[in-house]
């Protein structure tokens, strides 16, 4: 398998992966509200089709894009790691907003297995609720990490 076509199958499960998530989601607030029991299915061939169905942006709107993000030069045999780190780059630039200090929380990554004098830093939780307190006791880790264990209610 070519590298590119490995990246596009990639990006294609991830959002397949996604929509499925969100049928789930949909599914369970149904199920909340109404009863019953719902049947999600997904299928990244179908996904496919709907995406290519949907065509390319008018000219305008690419334009409007390319403006936007002069510097944004992708390629198809860059990788992963590349799209993203180019993505960000020139997001950081153009839309300066979405990377307010406000928007993200950081702890030291010694919790997590990381050097005593790094931090890590990640999204906030999009949303604030007056009784639950959305936080991460423990965040992605290596398996073993730390014992299974229901975390303590406080």
């Amino acid at each position: 398998m070519k590298r590119n076509a490995s990246i596009s199958i990639y990006l294609t499960a991830c959002r397949t992966g996604l929509v499925g998530l969100l049928g789930i989601f949909n599914a369970l607030d149904k199920r909340a509200k109404s009863g019953g029991n719902y049947l999600v299915s997904v299928s990244l061939n179908q996904y496919n089709s709907f995406l290519l169905d949907l065509g390319t942006y008018p000219a305008d709107i690419q334009e409007q894009l390319r403006t936007l993000h002069p510097n944004l030069k992708l390629r198809h045999h860059d990788d992963m790691t590349r799209l993203v780190g180019k993505t960000i780059q020139s997001m950081v630039g153009a839309v300066p907003q979405l990377f307010n200090p406000k928007h993200f929380w950081s702890m030291k990554s010694n919790r997590f297995g990381g050097p005593e004098d790094e931090s890590l830093t990640f999204v906030a939780p999009a949303a604030v609720f007056g009784t639950t307190k959305l936080s991460y006791d423990v965040g992605s880790c290596f398996t073993g990490a730390y014992e299974p264990k229901w975390p303590v209610q406080e």
